[in-house]
C-alpha cells in the first residue's frame, strides 16, 4: 500500500514518484499521460523525504505548463528553453535554425494563433 498517493513501491522494493499529467497540460509533456521518477531507495523514510522534493519539482513543471496555457509569452519562452537544451545535445542544421526562427517570429508577432 502506498505511503502517499503519488509515492509507490515497485515489486523490486524501490520507491518511485508517479504523477498523472492533467489532460490540458499533456501537450507540454510531449503527450505523456504519466510522469514517473525513481527514487533509488528501498527505505520508506528516505523515500518520503526524496519523494517530497521530486513531487514538488513535478508540481512546479505543472504550474509552468499551466502558466504557458494562459500566457503565450511564457509558452514561447519555454519553447526557447527546450530548443536550447536540445541544441546542446545535438547541433542543428541551418535549415532547422531558419525554421525555428520563422516559428518564433510568428509566435511573437501573433501569440493568439486564432486571431491571425
Amino acid at each position: 500500500m502506498p505511503i502517499m498517493s503519488w509515492l509507490q513501491r515497485r515489486p523490486s522494493g524501490v520507491y518511485r514518484v508517479r504523477r498523472v499529467v492533467p489532460e490540458r497540460l499533456r501537450e507540454y509533456f510531449d503527450g505523456r499521460t504519466i510522469i514517473t521518477r525513481g527514487l533509488g531507495t528501498r527505505d520508506p523514510v528516505v523515500a518520503k523525504r526524496k519523494g517530497l522534493v521530486v513531487a514538488a519539482e513535478i508540481e512546479r513543471q505543472f504550474a509552468e505548463a499551466d502558466a504557458a496555457l494562459k500566457n503565450p509569452t511564457v509558452a514561447t519562452y519555454k519553447a526557447i528553453q527546450k530548443y536550447a537544451e536540445e541544441d546542446r545535445q545535438r547541433p542543428r542544421s541551418d535549415r532547422e535554425e531558419e525554421g525555428f526562427d520563422s516559428w518564433l517570429d510568428d509566435r511573437l508577432e501573433c501569440p493568439d494563433s486564432e486571431r491571425c
